[in-house]
């Protein structure tokens, strides 16, 4: 039976989860983590998917991607699970599969929950228990958001850019909304959008705005 046609909007956020097979670790050292962000640097750029955040953990990957042609997200994640697999079964003489099937997207389609889903993917250190606060967890892309470092990777988003005329502005507007505050109901909203493939909608959806 043929696999269902996923739902992917370009020229719209998308959050995107992959997880490892039965919840196992993917990333194993250092090399790993700067393996994975060198692919998604490499494909997104390649088949023109902007990279808005990101959050690497043990197991699982969170990213927020905004496709520009339709199939982009598709072949980014497929390119990018593909090279760092084989890449990291190569240095770790493994085997077998990492990624616990299909990559789970929903589509940011309101901006009402555009900074929730940032929030989201940047604090999952934080809910996970892993640091204390975002500042202490190396891989993610809080730290050029919200703070002073630059990134090859990230593309500012044109919510992010309505933050602040210049970038340490919206660096400092945009790290004081994230800590201010968090809406439980627009995450819980967001976990089952992106787990059934769903598009995030409604007016005043989410507390967290700019």
């Amino acid at each position: 039976m043929p696999r269902s046609r996923r739902l992917e909007i370009p020229g719209l956020p998308h959050h995107v989860v992959q997880r490892g097979v039965d919840k196992r670790p993917t990333f194993f050292d250092r090399a790993s983590y700067v393996a994975y962000l060198h692919w998604l640097r490499e494909y997104s750029a390649a088949h023109a998917v902007q990279v808005h955040a990101w959050c690497l953990m043990t197991n699982h990957v969170h990213l927020m991607l905004t496709p520009t042609e339709p199939g982009g997200l598709s072949r980014v994640m497929q390119n990018v699970n593909r090279a760092y697999v084989q890449q990291l079964n190569y240095r770790h003489g493994r085997v077998g599969h990492l990624w616990a099937g299909r990559f789970k997207a929903g589509v940011i389609a309101d901006r009402a929950y555009f900074f929730c889903c940032m929030r989201y993917i940047e604090f999952n250190p934080v809910r996970a228990g892993l640091v204390a606060h975002p500042d202490n967890y190396r891989w993610s892309s809080w730290h050029a958001n919200g703070g002073s470092q630059r990134s090859t990777i990230v593309t500012e988003h044109a919510e992010y850019l309505g933050l602040a005329e210049t970038r340490a502005a919206r660096q400092r507007r945009y790290r004081a909304l994230l800590l201010e505050s968090h809406d439980e109901a627009a995450e819980d909203e967001l976990r089952a959008a992106t787990r059934t493939n769903a598009a995030l909608k409604g007016e005043d959806a989410c507390s967290l705005s700019s």
